[in-house]
């Protein structure tokens, strides 16, 4: 399966603003879980986009 590049973006637990990370995976629920394994701290995925 040919990797991808996706940019996440998520809001931060006791936190006003937006962040966005970047992740390679094989699928948008595979970047998904890669990223929720990751930050801990993320309360809420904005959006998973394909760079």
């Amino acid at each position: 399966m040919q990797r991808k590049h996706y940019k996440v973006t998520y809001m931060i637990r006791n936190s006003t603003s937006l962040a966005t990370t970047s992740i390679t995976a094989g699928s948008k629920a595979e970047a998904k879980a890669l990223f929720l394994k990751s930050h801990p701290t993320a309360v809420k995925i904005v959006a998973i986009y394909e760079v």
